[in-house]
């Protein structure tokens, strides 16, 4: 009985070990390669690679993969459109935080707290696309529908939400309104000189 609770405890620990090293390779490619100029795509197809591969031979593929490509994809535009060094740093570290966390499980159990950290990310990477590539508004707005959409249904699918297609498309409107009123402030005031 002694040496089954020991080999338990070293397989928990090994697989912390695990989820630490592919939080840490993750969120390295991340660091390495965001920044530079012109390989964000280099990034954001290595990074969507290992997560194919932390999430292959699992039941629910897409579910298991949909939130960290997304989150992922987002932290590398975050992390290609802001220039500060401190800034790409501190994020690196938070994404290898919340991936960790992701692994752990415990971001399944608390999935509205993981929710609202993802849609943050999706709106900050959308609205730094819009100011500094100056991407058309209406391709801001069905970006932001598209993600919005598919990262509630896929949260709320995992819930067991009996009405998640109806929440889903409920948020999404909710969110493409207010990111088309945001770029009519954003591009009237800030980037056009307005008042």
């Amino acid at each position: 009985m002694a040496v089954t609770i020991l080999q338990t405890r070293l397989q928990i620990r090994n697989q912390h070990i695990v989820q630490i090293a592919w939080a840490l390779a993750v969120g390295g490619v991340v660091l390495v390669l965001a920044p530079k100029q012109g390989w964000w795509w280099l990034a954001l197809a290595i990074v969507t690679g290992i997560e194919l591969l932390a999430a292959w031979g699992r039941r629910q593929i897409v579910s298991q993969l949909m939130i960290p490509v997304v989150m992922a994809a987002c932290v590398v535009l975050v992390m290609t459109l802001v220039p500060r060094l401190a800034s790409q740093i501190s994020l690196a570290l938070v994404y290898i935080v919340w991936r960790w966390w992701w692994s752990t499980g415990e971001a399944g159990r608390a999935n509205l707290p993981n929710l609202l950290v993802l849609q943050t990310m999706i709106s900050l990477a959308v609205f730094l696309m819009a100011v500094v590539w100056r991407v058309p508004s209406w391709f801001a707005e069905l970006l932001m529908w598209g993600l919005s959409y598919t990262t509630v249904l896929t949260v709320m699918s995992t819930r067991r939400e009996q009405s998640a297609r109806l929440l889903a498309a409920s948020w999404a409107l909710i969110v493409t309104q207010l990111t088309w009123l945001l770029q009519i402030w954003l591009f009237t005031y800030t980037v056009q000189g307005g008042m």
